[in-house]
């Protein structure tokens, strides 16, 4: 799994977001966001936080299905509500 925190590490940097809505899920994100979050001050919104909320450069992260419970969630709903705010 460490390449999967690799890869979101790397995602996170190339990106720099200031915030990113984010669930449950790998542990190994959550700890890199953890990291990311001392050295840039990246602050984390709930998944299900209001469209509203979002503002232009924020970073969406779904993992679906969600590990173990197996959640699935609609990738549709969270890539519109990420690209509303990319015309804002």
């Amino acid at each position: 799994m460490l390449q999967v925190s690799s890869a979101f590490h790397a995602a996170l940097v190339f990106l720099n977001p200031k915030r990113i809505s984010i669930g449950d899920g790998y542990h190994g994100c959550h700890g890199v966001i953890g990291i990311h979050q001392k050295l840039t001050g990246l602050k984390k919104l709930a998944l299900d936080c209001p469209a509203e909320e979002l503002q232009p450069g924020d970073v969406v992260h779904v993992e679906t299905p969600l590990n173990p419970t197996v959640t699935a969630y609609n990738l549709k709903v969270y890539a519109e509500k990420a690209h509303s705010k990319e015309r804002s």
